[in-house]
């Protein structure tokens, strides 16, 4: 601890004469009046908050703390950084992806003696390190757009407008969603057979996880259609009901019918990412309402917080409907999807990283394997090497935060790198949509997606989410369909008339 001292103080100096530095640059980079009093303070609180994290964290390493619990402290410190610089905005990618993590080491930390939790330097390093260059990057993208777009924190007036329907498109949006459920259920039972709506759905989705089975290419794009139209319909649903205060009740039976196709196919986890889009949705058409860019109110974030505390509810009970088998108690259910993959990960970590034989195939596995597939290269064709962990006699699944895949492929500098990206790319969309929000237009597609990014960060704790969903072939045909779908919302007017 003595000897620990000395060197700390001589760290307090160099980071000062840093610091000294880093503000006269920012000075000379930012024209000083483009900037607020209350901005500079908030940059100012930022920049103390960045330059202490290294020694205390350096001064709990020398202790012996365990690395779990400093792992808690520094992502809240993470966590603080991100709510301050995006001015106490809780949707911005800061702030979610240090949130859901906080959260799942929280959920570990209870756990503790049950799975036998003793973490490993290198995940810190992976799991903090990974967090902290997605927060400088995300800083970088946001001074970088606001330099070329001023930032307007409110306006006049409200630039949200009622989005209008004529009766005859909403009629047939609906009938095309229903037709399309029963597709997709007419073609699931006829392959699964009769038998009640669990082992259905079972004998389909272990079939499809087989490769086994796979739709035909018309039914396939209807519900690629489906499925991308499940996010308009959420976007003109609130819309409207922010309006009006009223819900569309054709507009929720499209969403319901969109729900009952994951429902049946078994992804359980993509009805949970429709439903979570809302809450970013929400966010900037709420924020279109009133003029301003501001924090939720309170009551809000209680209501998002109960939704959550449903949807795990659900996420469990719906687990036997589909047909899994799940033995542990809704609690540790919960354990499994939430802290489990931070303990895998450290597990995974603590082996020999092993250069692996494709180049990148764990973070871009399905783009580089609809290549393989077209092109005829039978070796980049192969499934994603995901292991299943077991910890003191406990199952624990085999799922392992986005940071593994990174990691597996490119070892630290990947985690760094892939996470800076992720980081710049999701605050330009973030940004973007807040330029939007003073704009007046009907649907804006990139509030849809946002809420798309939004989703991945979210659930960055349990898998690598961002690239398996964005670098992908199938990311490009619903950014395709979600065009056509706001056109022939919004520009297409037929009138008809009916006669007797």
């Amino acid at each position: 601890m003595l000897t620990l001292l000395p060197s700390t103080f001589h760290n307090f100096k160099m980071i000062r004469n840093y610091e000294k530095e880093i503000s006269k640059l920012s000075i000379n980079i930012f024209d000083r009046a483009a900037y607020t009093t209350k901005r500079i303070r908030l940059l100012r609180k930022t920049r103390y908050l960045i330059f202490f994290v290294w020694p205390v964290v350096e001064l709990l390493r020398k202790i012996g703390v365990m690395v779990i619990y400093v792992l808690l402290i520094t992502l809240i410190i993470e966590f603080m950084i991100a709510y301050i610089s995006s001015r106490h905005i809780i949707v911005s990618p800061t702030c979610i992806i240090s949130g859901v993590f906080i959260i799942a080491t929280i959920d570990l930390i209870r756990n503790i003696e049950y799975w036998e939790v003793e973490l490993g330097w290198g995940t810190y390093i992976v799991i903090a390190g990974g967090i902290a260059c997605f927060l400088l990057a995300s800083l970088t993208a946001k001074y970088i757009y606001q330099a070329f777009k001023p930032y307007k924190s409110t306006i006049n007036s409200s630039s949200i407008q009622l989005i209008r329907m004529r009766r005859w498109k909403v009629y047939i949006s609906t009938l095309f969603c229903g037709v399309i459920f029963l597709l997709l259920f007419k073609y699931i039972r006829n392959f699964s057979g009769s038998g009640n709506i669990a082992s259905i759905i079972s004998s389909y989705r272990i079939a499809s996880l087989k490769g086994e089975i796979q739709f035909p290419t018309v039914i396939n794009l209807l519900n690629k259609v489906l499925v991308a139209s499940g996010y308009i319909w959420i976007y003109i649903l609130i819309n409207n009901y922010l309006i009006l205060k009223k819900i569309d009740l054709f507009l929720a039976i499209n969403i319901i019918l969109v729900l009952m196709s994951y429902f049946i196919t078994g992804a359980r986890g993509k009805m949970i990412y429709l439903i979570l889009s809302a809450i970013p949705i929400f966010f900037f058409l709420w924020c279109s309402k009133n003029g301003e860019i501001r924090k939720l109110r309170f009551k809000y974030l209680v209501r998002i917080i109960i939704v959550l505390l449903i949807i795990a509810f659900v996420f469990r009970a719906t687990a036997n409907i589909m047909g899994r088998t799940i033995t542990l108690d809704l609690m540790q259910h919960l354990s499994v999807n939430l802290s489990a993959p931070i303990l895998n990960i450290d597990t995974f970590i603590k082996k020999k990283w092993v250069k692996p034989t494709i180049w990148g195939y764990n973070t871009f596995g399905y783009f580089i394997s609809t290549l393989g597939r077209n092109f005829g290269i039978s070796k980049w064709v192969y499934i994603i090497d995901l292991p299943f962990q077991v910890r003191n006699g406990h199952a624990l699944g085999n799922v392992y935060t986005t940071f593994y895949s990174y990691y597996y492929d490119f070892h630290y500098i990947g985690v760094y790198v892939l996470s800076a990206i992720m980081g710049f790319i999701s605050q330009i969309s973030f940004e973007t949509c807040r330029v939007s929000c003073f704009k007046i237009k009907k649907i804006k597609l990139s509030v849809i997606l946002y809420s798309n990014i939004f989703i991945t960060l979210a659930f960055s704790f349990f898998s690598n989410k961002f690239y398996e969903t964005f670098v992908t072939f199938s990311f490009i045909q619903m950014m395709i369909i979600w065009s056509l779908l706001i056109w022939g919302i919004e520009k297409v007017n037929i009138k008809l008339k009916w006669t007797k």
